[in-house]
């Protein structure tokens, strides 16, 4: 990755030339041009600044210098000749011919930023900036976007660039898949719960018609499971939402215990095979990786906990589903939701380690098939993600699906994609 130079050389040290030469060398597939290039340069040095504070004043001073060669009349400019005009008529501007950042003065309105259409090739970062305004005062940098640039949803398991794997062509296939509600109708069972869900049913029969609801005959196994699985859920639901909590705490634990616990508390009783452990339960993998190094003594041995843990019921007990809530339902704290990312990472790794130390005749193409799962809830936001081996030297972690909670019985609808979320971890197992 190009920013990569700005992490592995001293900040004192930055030099704007060496990071043109390095993103030139590192984004040479791409064909960018040298104005493409400070433009990749100059967001990367906001992103460093806005997430190291530390790095913030050298970020500052190195956009600055940035934002000079931006103005440099030769990037982008087409050769034109000057144009008369007749006594008394204002200049057009042709925005066509208007270089990125160049200065321009239109009707007395001196500073106006006008930004140079790219081609069709053009990057990402490009159009995510291409309409920004930024403003010095003082050894402050101030950067105002128009409402058009994307903005990253909020309460979803955190990473920094640098940890981030690219897999865009997966993650959008399992994104079009849950908007497509893929694995609910895998099992023939959307019609199903969107009815249930959809319903004109008072509150106080729900229950008892849902109940007496019943799948068609011949029906697979599998399906009938799954469905007690959305039964025993929505059963839950219903009673979180018989009584709204007049002081609502933003303790996570009672968040979790209410609306997480109760889904995978079905998934492990109507499955034989998984079992789960909850609150602060041991995560016994990474110990037994590391019981060389504490001399065979798993008490000396660092430990993790983990909100709930999904073992399967096997003599290996593998720890195969790996819950974590990183706060309660009304504000989030980005440092834990970052520290439970990377716990879901590394306890997943682990995890698939510990297997293949039992099965080490097994074979390359067998082990990438086994996969280990993460559940992470951030507020209402629930994301589940799917860890396994890429290939000899990498591992890959993927989201599978992310939906939000509803907290009241109005907005039970949105429990479909939910459904979904659960369908998708159900069909994996």
């Amino acid at each position: 990755m190009s920013i990569n130079y700005f992490f592995r050389t001293s900040a004192k040290e930055w030099d704007i030339a060496e990071a043109i030469i390095n993103y030139d060398q590192e984004d040479s597939a791409l064909e960018m041009s040298l104005n493409q290039l400070l433009l990749e340069i100059k967001s990367d040095l906001k992103a460093i600044g806005k997430t190291q504070k530390s790095l913030n004043k050298y970020a500052l001073k190195a956009l600055t210098q940035v934002d000079k060669l931006l103005q440099l009349r030769c990037l982008g400019v087409t050769g034109r000749e000057p144009q008369k005009m007749e006594n008394g008529e204002h200049p057009a501007v042709n925005v066509n011919n208007i270089s990125q950042n160049e200065q321009v003065n239109i009707a007395g309105v001196n500073n106006i930023t006008m930004s140079q259409p790219r081609t069709k090739r053009r990057a990402l970062h490009e159009i995510t900036n291409q309409a920004e305004t930024d403003i010095g005062e003082g050894s402050s940098m101030y950067n105002i976007n128009p409402p058009s640039v994307p903005v990253e949803r909020p309460h979803k398991p955190k990473l920094r660039k640098l940890q981030i794997e690219a897999l865009n062509h997966l993650y959008n296939q399992y994104k079009n898949e849950q908007k497509e509600n893929y694995s609910l109708k895998s099992l023939d069972l959307f019609d199903h719960v969107v009815g249930l869900l959809d319903s004109e049913t008072s509150y106080e029969s729900f229950l008892e018609e849902m109940w007496a609801s019943k799948l068609s005959e011949r029906q697979d196994n599998r399906k009938e499971t799954f469905f007690n699985i959305v039964k025993y859920s929505l059963t839950a639901f219903h009673l979180v939402c018989r009584s709204p909590s007049i002081n609502i705490s933003n303790h996570e634990r009672t968040h979790f215990v209410e609306n997480i616990i109760p889904s995978l508390l079905a998934v492990g009783k109507t499955l034989d095979f998984i079992e789960f452990k909850w609150c602060e339960s041991e995560f016994i993998s990474s110990k037994m990786l590391n019981q060389k190094d504490c001399d065979y003594d798993l008490r000396s041995a660092p430990g993790k906990y983990i909100d709930a843990l999904g073992t399967l019921t096997t003599h290996n007990n593998m720890e195969l589903i790996i819950v974590e809530a990183s706060s309660g339902q009304l504000k989030e704290n980005t440092i834990h939701s970052i520290e439970d990312t990377l716990k879901i990472l590394e306890c997943g790794i682990s995890s698939l380690r510990k297997e293949a130390a039992h099965y080490n005749d097994a074979s390359l193409s067998t082990f990438m098939k086994l996969k280990v799962y993460g559940v992470h809830v951030i507020k209402s936001q629930v994301t589940l993600s799917e860890i396994s081996l890429d290939d000899e030297t990498h591992w890959k972690c993927i989201e599978l699906r992310s939906t939000k909670l509803p907290t009241a019985w109005s907005d039970r609808i949105g429990l479909v994609q939910y459904m979904e979320l659960l369908a998708t971890l159900y069909v994996c197992l």
